[in-house]
């Protein structure tokens, strides 16, 4: 992506110290995500609680760098979706575009503000999904042809070569799209979150799409620091005190352990070389002491290997 390449060469013609890069891109990054979070919560630090056990910062900080970039001016784009300033919120989409590909989510997302749904419609829409699980292959097959960049094509290739187990399907399938019900149907109810209908539809969307193409996943990205604003506010009008009733109420559990599901579960994960995932982030080793680590050398290097 073109923007994404001017700032490295920038970067790069200051200095060639990757730290440096490093620096400016978490200013960026983080400056506008505590400008999003004061302009919309009043938790400041629940959100940063939730915001960091969910390992979302270390992914948006350490791993998805280039589209952290186009994240970050997603953020400041929010407001002008709210308020359907087309002109404003499309130059920003096309900003973000050229920092990353996945952006292109960003031109269909005012559609689903077009989407109401009812508690029948999504018991109906889940269900049917659910099913169609068993055609998974077939299915992507039919978006593949929608995908006209050739870069678009090739990332569709490298996905579609990620392959679950029958019961690794229906197992995603439950804690993105199941445990996610009780969550959006509850905050349905609520008049406070009517202006977030938009993103409950999206994010109920994307999150089912998810389980029959990959890549989708990716477009989850931008709904994550939102999804935090709502959890945050869900659990303020689930609890009496200070003190999570999880017993009393289930759905305060199935909240966090959707959460959980976000990106916990990938500490799981070992490649079949025997390297964990967390070794990406875990032990952290400041620059001003540089250290190698084999295992996080070598788990990085097989990212994509798809053999």
């Amino acid at each position: 992506q073109p923007l994404w390449l001017l700032f490295v060469a920038i970067c790069r013609s200051i200095t060639t110290d990757y730290t440096f890069y490093q620096f400016i891109h978490s200013l960026i990054f983080n400056i506008s995500f505590f400008i999003f979070i004061n302009k919309y919560t009043k938790k400041k630090f629940t959100y940063l609680f939730i915001y960091f056990i969910s390992l979302l910062y270390f992914y948006y900080a350490f791993e998805i760098q280039r589209e952290t970039i186009a994240i970050s001016i997603f953020l400041f784009n929010i407001k002008n979706l709210e308020e359907k300033n087309w002109l404003k919120y499309y130059l920003l989409a096309t900003l973000s575009f050229f920092f990353h590909i996945s952006a292109i989510f960003l031109f269909i997302l005012p559609l689903f503000q077009k989407l109401e749904f009812t508690k029948i419609k999504i018991y109906i829409l889940v269900f049917v999904t659910l099913f169609l699980l068993v055609f998974k292959n077939y299915l992507i097959d039919l978006i593949t042809p929608f995908l006209f960049l050739e870069s678009m094509k090739n990332k569709a290739q490298s996905y579609s070569k990620i392959e679950f187990s029958t019961f690794g399907l229906f197992f995603f399938y439950f804690v993105r799209v199941i445990l996610l019900l009780p969550i959006i149907i509850s905050l349905n109810k609520e008049k406070i979150m009517n202006k977030y209908n938009w993103f409950l539809s999206s994010y109920l969307i994307i999150s089912i799409l998810s389980q029959y193409f990959v890549a989708f996943e990716r477009l989850l990205n931008y709904l994550n620091p939102i999804y935090i604003i709502l959890i945050v506010r869900f659990l303020y009008l689930n609890v009496e005190d200070v003190r999570l009733r999880f017993f009393k109420k289930p759905i305060l559990l199935i909240t966090f352990l959707h959460v959980f599901f976000i990106l916990e579960y990938k500490l799981l994960i070992v490649n079949k070389y025997g390297q964990h995932y967390y070794s990406l982030f875990f032990p952290y080793e400041s620059v001003l002491n540089p250290k190698d680590h084999d295992e996080r050398e070598l788990f990085y290097s097989h990212v994509w290997e798809l053999n």
